[in-house]
């Protein structure tokens, strides 16, 4: 089940796939409510995003399913190799990526017309991207300890950032700090952790353990939070003290399985949690118990759901500055593979 932003009312709803072998739909949820919002059943994937400006949606199918956000009906299916997974949307020119761990490793979409504009050999097998929204593409390659750095535009790889001296392996999300110029890699091997690494020319600034299972990342310009979910049960906040200072600020216990997250404007973040991992002894109560003691505030939403038979629980917090107020930037959306 994966847990995407998806709505042409910018954060005020999510579209998640739940799936089960050959079963499954895409369902959209309202992020105020946590209320089901609407269903395509025929969408079984792993992945899906929405583009705000043609309100065209896209599913990592095979082949790709291009969907309607405002109406919920299937536009068209559009034929693309390899082995369809995660999927981001870069702003910067309005395309899809939707990325394989199969050659071609990297297949690009026009948003508006549904067309393929092009296929990228990343030279190894692609796990999250991160756009700086102004033409540059950063990949996690999970089997080669490195970041892929693409050209937008000309859609080539220009270098990879080698990580290989840190002796990671199994990599997962990749967040950026656009204004600052810093990447955020995760990896699961040896040991779980985080590379911090300067964008712009490779080096590594830090390292610092997370959790088992990391899988959505994102970073919170507000807060200068980078943000994991990960499936041992946590949340992992690294504050960015300043360009060269890094610290893991909190790590917020969750439920075991929850590894898929969603933001809206509010900087409120929603979890999804597998059926079979929502058992009576992560019921409402312990878990309020869990936010309370872990976080210093209750969530602010808890919620359970049954479209088609599914059960999830869901969960949304609050995370804010002293001050009051840490919205997450319009262009920020988490993706999980």
């Amino acid at each position: 089940m994966v847990a995407l932003i998806t709505s042409p009312l910018m954060f005020k709803t999510v579209a998640c796939t739940f799936r089960s072998g050959a079963m499954g739909q895409l369902t959209v949820f309202n992020l105020d409510t946590l209320e089901p919002a609407g269903t395509i059943p025929s969408v079984k994937s792993g992945g899906a995003i929405v583009d705000p400006k043609s309100h065209h949606g896209f599913s990592t199918t095979k082949p790709l399913t291009m969907w309607d956000s405002q109406t919920l009906q299937v536009v068209k299916m559009i034929d693309v190799d390899g082995r369809p997974d995660g999927i981001m949307l870069d702003a910067f020119n309005s395309r899809v990526w939707v990325f394989s761990h199969q050659p071609p490793y990297a297949t690009v979409i026009d948003a508006k017309e549904g067309s393929v504009v092009g296929t990228i050999d990343l030279d190894g097998q692609p796990e999250q991207a991160a756009t700086d929204g102004k033409g540059t593409v950063y990949v996690n390659i999970t089997d080669k300890a490195n970041i892929a750095v693409v050209d937008a535009k000309n859609l080539t790889v220009t270098k990879h950032l080698d990580l290989s001296s840190k002796g990671v392996d199994n990599g997962s999300g990749l967040s950026l700090d656009v204004k600052n110029h810093i990447l955020f890699s995760y990896w699961r091997l040896p040991t779980p952790e985080v590379v911090i690494v300067n964008a712009e020319n490779g080096a590594i600034l830090d390292t610092l353990p997370t959790d088992v299972n990391v899988d959505t990342v994102g970073f919170n310009p507000a807060t200068m939070e980078a943000i994991s979910t990960a499936g041992a049960g946590s949340i992992v906040f690294v504050k960015e003290n300043s360009p060269t200072s890094f610290a893991v600020e909190h790590r917020l216990k969750t439920i075991p399985g929850a590894r898929n997250m969603v933001a809206n404007e509010a900087a409120k973040i929603a979890q999804f949690v597998p059926k079979a991992l929502d058992t009576p002894r992560h019921g409402v109560r312990n878990v309020k118990k869990l936010w309370l003691e872990g976080f210093g505030g209750l969530p602010s939403k808890i919620g359970r759901h049954r479209p088609e038979g599914w059960l999830h629980f869901h969960q949304t917090f609050e995370r804010v500055t002293p001050d009051g107020s840490a919205p997450f930037p319009a262009s920020w959306t988490a993706i999980a593979g």
